[in-house]
């Protein structure tokens, strides 16, 4: 807290935070939020889902607050594992040591906590609800629907996550579920919608153009194609942040790489080129596959000494 009340916003060059103060102002004020620039002239790539995370900081004063809010989440969360108290120091040590967090801070990103919010809700849905996922398919179809559009790299551990418990639950089941998450999509993307000028200007600014400009659009697709196989090679919980890692780690070094041999390793750390940031979006599964590594041995000692 104190961190984000220090730093002014307006002196950074990174522009995360005034992103979603853009977007956040934007709704309220019923304007389209994707043609308005924020303090660094850029528009935001913020998709609806992250209004209503961030609300709640943008009323207190600064959407910085996200962050020092996610941490108390996270550590309340880690706290209450069912897990030995040396094994939730080494989850709070690998946070606490990594620079990565502490830039996130002072930049009043939310990237890495729009990661770490979505990683609680698929632990704590999968401990909930073991024998069956799509049990609270309402509620589900709820949570789903506002984390996919928050950023569009959320569909890989969620596909990771959910796609093959979801072709094993019945068709009816399937149908309804479908259902939900569509009515969710567009009541979320609604304040959007209604501020649309018209469909080609959407179709000249939008979230995606931004979202997707780092990467080939076909390394993209391959990225989103791929967890929807990886979610049937779940063997535990840990395996979804595990293959998460795995997808989202190619899929930066990848595109590092190819950044690198078109335009230079120099213009692609210091210039412009390749939001190195981008890659502390892995961090987060680094600590949860941990955590829920952590959780799932203590299961299954459970199980062996009964």
């Amino acid at each position: 807290m104190f961190v984000n009340i220090k730093v002014d916003g307006l002196s950074l060059n990174t522009d995360r935070w005034s992103a979603l103060e853009v977007l956040i102002k934007s709704i309220l004020e019923i304007k389209y939020p994707y043609a308005v620039l924020d303090h660094l002239d850029n528009t935001t790539s913020n998709l609806p889902g992250l209004f209503y995370i961030g609300l709640p900081f943008y009323l207190l004063g600064d959407v910085g607050f996200l962050q020092p809010f996610t941490f108390l989440f996270l550590s309340l969360f880690i706290i209450q594992s069912n897990i030995k108290n040396d094994q939730k120091v080494f989850v709070f040590l690998l946070i606490l040591i990594s620079p990565a967090f502490y830039w996130e801070i002072i930049a009043k990103s939310d990237l890495m906590s729009n990661c770490i919010l979505l990683l609680i809700f698929i632990s704590f849905w999968q401990r909930k609800f073991t024998n069956g996922l799509f049990k609270k398919k309402g509620f589900l179809a709820i949570l789903v629907a506002l984390f996919c559009l928050t950023r569009g790299i959320v569909v890989i551990p969620l596909a990771i996550f959910l796609f093959a418990p979801f072709v094993k639950i019945s068709l009816e089941r399937k149908a309804f579920f479908l259902l939900y998450f569509l009515f969710f999509v567009i009541l979320i993307s609604l304040p959007i919608l209604l501020s649309l000028p018209s469909l080609d200007f959407m179709i000249e600014h939008n979230p995606f153009n931004h979202q997707t400009r780092y990467a080939p659009m076909n390394l993209i697709v391959i990225s989103i194609l791929i967890p929807f196989f990886l979610s049937f090679k779940v063997k535990k919980s840990s395996d979804i942040f595990m293959f998460s890692t795995y997808v989202f780690g190619g899929l930066m070094l990848v595109t590092f790489v190819l950044n690198v041999i078109e335009e230079g390793f120099y213009n692609n750390i210091f210039g412009n080129l390749f939001d190195i940031t981008y890659i502390s979006m892995i961090l987060p599964f680094i600590f949860f596959y941990f955590l829920e590594n952590f959780v799932n041995t203590e299961k299954d000692l459970k199980i062996s000494t009964t």
